[in-house]
């Protein structure tokens, strides 16, 4: 199902890549390549075909090696930066670039769509057991922002296994991943669409805020989170693209209705009809919140919108969702959320205070969840944008 999707992927940003690169040129350089705004995964895939085009293509040999002490530190360093110079001038023609950002391109939409698969398949494919030192160098080599890929790394660090047969592997990397979309999965997922929205943005070197209906669907698929990708294509049938809000709105909606339960072995199939669609919603359990925290209004069909607007100070707030009407400060927050650093917390709610908007504060409260590793659906989390909500925005709605 995901293949097709994932080839038409490869094939646009292959196309308005290369129209991007070839303006009124013929050729690139490695040196122009790796100066431009590029996708890191293509600099790596061209830097490397530069040096294979290099060590192919050119020889320093000697006609009379004993004639000169050619092993001299002095002459080997020059010599490398004289190779150094030579692979940055490597010059690339339109039509090895469109053949080397299909290939990088194919590897990073694999890495981002179903990105246990991918990563399995690139650690294992020369080797049956690898050390956990030379996986989470490799995975931090990602340089990746995606929580899946961050919650892995460390894992793995607190693994009692000191070497990895894919088998073990595998089933670490579905243990953690079940475990974050089940204990926070709005927050999980949107980290997962924006790491593609940003490769895109890379791609065609202009920026959106959206990502398209089928890629996404894709991406739901390969996570197996059946239900809530059944929701979702039916969402998908007039809807070409969607924004992280849409997204986050519309995730949020369909986990209170109930319509997601994480199966490890469960590929999602398309509903025949609403009514199936609905009594299977209504059979599913909501398992992965507190009971406290679905003590919420019918009427609340998101739990990252707008909360209510109660009279509160500015320095302390009342959660809604306890009985008791307990009054949580700044502190608590600081500790809770800042890991008691009052001054990360400070800038925060400075930075929070010059935006404009509360759609857009909400974009930064959840990015700041995700990098603090704390639950979108934590107490302290909802506490944390109703104070914000309360203190900058409540006038202005």
């Amino acid at each position: 199902m995901t293949d097709k999707v994932r080839q038409r992927e490869v094939e646009r940003l292959t196309q308005q890549f290369v129209e991007r690169i070839f303006v009124a040129r013929e050729q690139v350089t490695l040196n122009e390549i790796v100066e431009g705004d590029y996708p890191e995964v293509f600099v790596a895939f061209a830097t490397h075909k530069a040096k294979k085009l290099f060590n192919d293509e050119m020889s320093f040999q000697l006609a009379l090696p004993s004639r000169y002490f050619y092993n001299n530190g002095e002459i080997q360093e020059k010599i490398s930066l004289l190779k150094e110079a030579i692979i940055s001038e490597t010059v690339f023609q339109k039509k090895e670039i469109v053949d080397l950002s299909n290939r990088a391109f194919r590897f990073q939409v694999d890495v981002l769509i179903e990105p246990r698969k991918k990563l399995l398949q690139l650690l294992f494919a020369q080797t049956l057991q690898l050390k956990k030192e030379d996986i989470i160098t490799i995975l931090a080599g990602f340089d990746d922002r995606r929580r899946l890929i961050r919650e892995l790394i460390t894992a793995l660090q607190i693994s009692s296994i000191r070497t990895f047969k894919r088998d073990a592997l595998e089933k670490l990397c579905l243990t953690t991943e079940t475990g974050l979309f089940k204990s926070t999965p709005i927050s999980t997922f949107l980290s997962e669409v924006g790491s593609y929205i940003q490769f895109e943005y890379r791609v065609l070197g202009a920026q959106q805020c959206f990502i398209s209906s089928d890629v996404m669907l894709a991406m739901l698929y390969e996570r197996e989170i059946g239900p809530v990708y059944d929701a979702f294509d039916e969402e998908c049938k007039d809807k070409a693209s969607w924004t992280l809000e849409e997204i986050e709105s519309s995730l949020g909606r369909h986990l209170l209705v109930g319509a997601h339960e994480y199966q490890e072995s469960r590929k999602p199939g398309r509903l025949s009809t609403l009514k199936k669609r609905k009594t299977e919603l209504e059979m599913l359990q909501y398992n992965f919140l507190d009971d406290d925290e679905l003590d919420l209004k019918p009427s609340t069909t998101d739990i990252l919108n707008s909360p209510e607007s109660p009279k509160l100070s500015s320095s302390k707030i009342k959660s809604r969702s306890d009985k008791s009407s307990v009054v949580v400060s700044d502190s608590e927050l600081i500790m809770n959320i800042f890991s008691n650093k009052s001054e990360e917390y400070h800038s925060f709610m400075n930075r929070i205070g010059a935006i404009p908007t509360w759609n857009r504060a909400k974009q930064e409260i959840e990015k700041e969840l995700i990098e603090r590793d704390v639950s979108a659906f934590a107490s302290e989390s909802k506490l944390l944008r109703e104070l914000i909500y309360s203190r900058y925005f409540q006038e202005s709605t």
